[in-house]
């Protein structure tokens, strides 16, 4: 029974290993308005700033982690990247809850359709 958990713990750490792996080598930027508009308002939020006639302003969640990561790693590509590194991190923790205690093979396929799906990619 310890040996399945050790391996299931493996299989996680493989996950987050896979994630940051994808991040580091094929991660290529910002892709629109959205995120942008985020980086923008997260910068502004560090300058006591806001405005709530824009609707993406009350996204507080993306915009409060970006802007945490802006105060301690400036503004950089890496700190507008790590709240959705964190919330991928936090998905695939949820799933092995989930799953755990399943066979192996079910966790594996469970943790790899959540990482390799088509939204958790882009």
């Amino acid at each position: 029974m310890k040996n399945k958990l050790f391996y299931s713990y493996l299989i996680l750490l493989f996950s987050f290993i896979v994630t940051i792996l994808y991040h580091h080598f094929a991660y290529i930027g910002h892709y629109g308005y959205d995120d942008m508009t985020y980086a923008s308002l997260a910068n502004n939020l560090n300058h006591h700033v806001t405005d709530f006639n824009d609707h993406y302003s009350y996204r507080w969640p993306t915009i409060f982690l970006t802007a945490f990561f802006y105060k301690i790693f400036g503004v950089c590509d890496m700190a507008s990247s790590l709240p959705a590194i964190l919330v991928t991190f936090l998905i695939l923790t949820i799933v092995f809850q989930i799953l755990k205690n399943e066979n192996l093979l079910v966790l594996s396929i469970g943790l790899a359709f959540t990482l390799l799906n088509q939204w958790s990619i882009f």
